[in-house]
């Protein structure tokens, strides 16, 4: 089972304050030669969008991102990622920065949106949405919708991101009516992605739902990071140390609660593993550990490149409702007093 999965425990987690800030997965991954190109489902229409050498401005670092943005924009953007993984611009006629675009869900909140000349209003979907690419993987996607207020025969519908992939849909209104641009290629780092014959990465669990015992029991859930090479051919690898991967587990807070790499060690030599289509690792999440609430549960590939490739899912653990023997007891009374009056 892929993407939105649920779990339930009892135990309580570890104390937010005292948790490490887990690093944020990008949803615009932004490092030097990556490149992304989209196209209509009749191949009539495409753009590229491609990540330039990085510029200084005023002791801030921008990249030169090229195609991102639409009409006059499109030549080139500066662009950086903020704490929170949101994009900013470089507004020139302020000299400051200005939000370019955000992946978080404000409940009735909007951002004006910079990506064209058009006056638009993005706003974040609350639930994230299923998106496939290749036979082996899918993944959980940020939506966002737009309003356009000053652009009849241009402007933006609605765009979606996958965690550490980028922008992998945009719809965009256009004289002729709607158009939207689906990923065709990607180039994020060391990992490709091509309809037919792409890399990709994701993780899985066997369970969508986990219902603990009255008393907080439960056995561990298998998780999978998968890699898979589409045609399934051969391949190889190469990694920082004999640590190939990584889970980890973020609360709603963004407190890092969970990392499976902090009960072992490993030698440091880099690494090189031979598969054959596809790889996959499989550990087990102590979900009982955890109290209720709102998680994301990440897989990371320990690979020898600047940015490891990372994939997250959404996780709700919820407890289990229980009755107690005197409820059961009152009830049982009630229902029997009608009886014992005749």
């Amino acid at each position: 089972m892929l993407l939105l999965v649920g779990l339930a425990c009892t135990l309580p987690s570890l104390a937010a304050a005292e948790a490490p800030l887990a690093p944020l997965p990008a949803m615009f991954p932004l490092e030097v030669g990556n490149q992304w190109s989209y196209e209509t489902a009749d191949g009539q229409h495409r753009f590229t969008i491609s990540v330039g050498i990085p510029e200084m401005h005023d002791g801030t670092v921008y990249f030169a991102v090229k195609g991102y943005g639409y009409g006059p924009n499109a030549s080139k953007l500066l662009v950086r990622a903020g704490v929170e993984g949101n994009l900013f611009t470089r507004d020139e006629s302020i000299g400051a920065d200005a939000l370019l675009t955000s992946f978080t869900y404000v409940p009735g909140g909007a951002f004006d949106s910079r990506l064209g000349p058009c006056e638009e209003m993005g706003r974040v979907a609350a639930e994230r949405r299923p998106w496939e690419f290749g036979s082996q993987s899918k993944a959980a996607a940020v939506a966002i919708t737009y309003q356009n207020f000053a652009c009849a025969d241009l402007g933006l519908v609605e765009e979606m991101y996958v965690e550490n992939i980028g922008l992998v849909s945009r719809t965009m209104t256009t004289i002729a009516g709607p158009r939207q641009y689906r990923l065709v290629y990607a180039r994020v780092g060391n990992l490709v992605y091509r309809p037919k014959a792409s890399s990709t990465l994701s993780i899985e669990l066997d369970q969508s739902t986990i219902t603990l015992d009255p008393e907080g029991n439960h056995a561990p859930v298998p998780v999978t990071l998968r890699y898979a090479v589409e045609p399934l051919t051969g391949g190889t690898l190469r990694f920082n140390s004999a640590q190939l991967y990584d889970f980890y587990l973020v609360d709603s807070s963004g407190s890092e609660v969970w990392r499976w790499s902090s009960e072992f060690g490993f030698i440091q030599p880099i690494t090189e593993v031979s598969f054959a289509g596809m790889i996959e690792f499989t550990e087990q999440l102590p979900v009982q550990r955890f109290a209720p609430g709102s998680y994301m549960l990440y897989g990371k590939l320990n690979t020898n490149s600047s940015v490891q490739p990372t994939v997250g899912t959404p996780i709700q653990i919820t407890e289990a409702q229980t009755i107690h023997i005197e409820t059961l007891r009152r009830i049982r009374d009630r229902r029997m007093a009608p009886m014992a009056g005749q």
